[in-house]
């Protein structure tokens, strides 16, 4: 899809094509603004526009068909946006900052049936806050340790699945991989056995995977974009 890319969120935008944002480090979008594609009706994946600012974009699309979008800011701050078409934005505030977690990234809303629930990235573990409205999150300091972090999660059968990236392992030469845990109800998740995504031997995706973004098609089937890494 793209190089010099990162923390990529995969979407359905309102005509039924997919969206891919992403942190760009190429120079081809608005500065200080997220890069974006979206996929033409062909298949191929073609550049577009948006507004949308800050890094780690984590869309969640509401029961009207309008959007929220979550990005990192400065200190930790996460902010909180709306748009109708999931390319141009409105910044609604800030959906959290705590003085204590000002190295969080790469927000992860969902809603649960006790409320929204925003997993945070602490390096390789995840912060757990919580809202009653999904633009204002706290936390109790509940901490997962799921073996990973940077997660996306997406709603399963009787529950939610949450897809994370465990870190590399120089010691035994393991590469980053993406793994996965279940929640039926947003509090306690269960690491499931196996990885769901591992790099293959040969390719530009060799070096390791991370940054899962997976969306569900309509015709049932997935489709994950992910983030590899550039050989030198």
């Amino acid at each position: 899809l793209a190089e010099q890319a990162s923390v990529p969120e995969l979407f359905e935008g309102p005509d039924g094509r997919l969206i891919a944002l992403f942190v760009d480090a190429s120079g081809r979008a608005q500065r200080g603004a997220l890069g974006a594609m979206v996929q033409d009706d062909d298949g191929n994946w073609s550049r577009t526009e948006t507004n949308l600012r800050g890094a780690d974009p984590n869309i969640v699309r509401l029961k009207d068909g309008s959007y929220r979008g979550y990005t990192k800011d400065r200190d930790g701050a996460i902010m909180v946006f709306e748009s109708r078409d999931g390319l141009q934005w409105k910044q609604r505030g800030i959906a959290f900052q705590d003085e204590r977690y000002r190295n969080s990234t790469d927000s992860d809303v969902f809603e649960g049936p006790e409320g929204w629930v925003m997993l945070i990235s602490l390096g390789p573990r995840m912060l757990r806050c919580t809202s009653e409205d999904g633009l204002k999150f706290t936390t109790d300091g509940t901490i997962l340790e799921l073996g990973g972090s940077v997660s996306d999660t997406v709603k399963a059968k009787d529950g939610w699945r949450t897809y994370f990236h465990v870190n590399a392992n120089p010691r035994t030469g393991g590469k980053m991989r993406i793994r996965s845990a279940f929640t039926a109800d947003g509090r306690t998740w269960k690491t499931e056995d196996g990885d769901r995504v591992v790099a293959p031997a040969s390719g530009p995706a060799s070096l390791g995977v991370a940054d899962p973004a997976p969306v569900r098609l309509k015709n049932g089937s997935w489709l994950m974009a992910l983030k590899s890494f550039i050989e030198s």
